[in-house]
């Protein structure tokens, strides 16, 4: 006899098997033995019970020749031991950065005329600039004049990006520097100085490791 009883998706499976055997002897005696075997089988998937010993983890950081896989991902194995990579800690100091950090991560990338002109990729935004969006909901309209740069939630607000509220008054929408480009700079003698400043520095790095005309000639003399 076979017994199968199924309450729901995830209810015990009961199975009943009986086994009846008949011995007949040459006396006059007849042996009945009934033997009945109830197996009880969970219908989810491998359950683990409480004594189950945990599978061993495998560690999240494997080094795979001179780089490391995080999570999936391939990235250049860090070499620093006093630049932390945890997640936690590099959200907590963004989020709290002070002014002067959050004006530099409030960065936005020159135009190419720009570029070609100061040889400077990126400047910190500010007032005046005038940018046009090339990310996002905003993209493609025509350029604006900065109107307020928000370090505190790291937006800027330029003057022909609004939308209209439910009461009918138009406000402005923040975007995040590194979805503008910027196609005109507001200069004064600081600003001059920083373009300077920062063309030197990328001039020497182009320069840096290169050999000098007086030393080739010296070598192949």
């Amino acid at each position: 006899m076979y017994t199968v009883c199924v309450r729901d998706k995830h209810a015990h499976v009961s199975h009943t098997h009986t086994h009846t055997h008949t011995h007949t002897h040459t006396h006059t005696h007849t042996h009945t033995h009934t033997h009945t075997h109830t197996h009880k089988v969970h219908a989810t998937h491998s359950p683990r019970g409480k004594n189950t010993p945990r599978r061993p983890t495998l560690p999240s950081v494997w080094q795979v020749e001179d780089r490391m896989v995080l999570g999936g991902r391939k990235s250049i194995m860090k070499l620093n031991p006093f630049v932390t990579s945890s997640r936690r800690k590099n959200r907590k100091r963004h989020f709290n950065a002070p002014s002067h950090i959050r004006r530099k991560i409030m960065s936005s990338p020159l135009s190419k005329e720009l570029r070609q002109k100061y040889n400077v990729r990126s400047m910190p935004i500010r007032k005046d600039d005038e940018v046009q969006v090339v990310r996002g909901h905003y993209k493609g309209q025509q350029i604006g004049k900065v109107v307020q740069v928000y370090r505190k939630k790291y937006v800027i607000y330029i003057e022909r990006v609004q939308r209209e509220k439910a009461n009918g008054t138009t406000v402005h929408v923040g975007i995040h520097p590194s979805k503008v480009v910027i196609t005109r700079l507001k200069l004064d003698k600081d600003r001059k100085k920083i373009l300077e400043r920062k063309a030197k520095s990328r001039a020497d790095g182009k320069e840096k490791g290169k050999y000098k005309e007086e030393t080739i000639e010296k070598m192949q003399e």
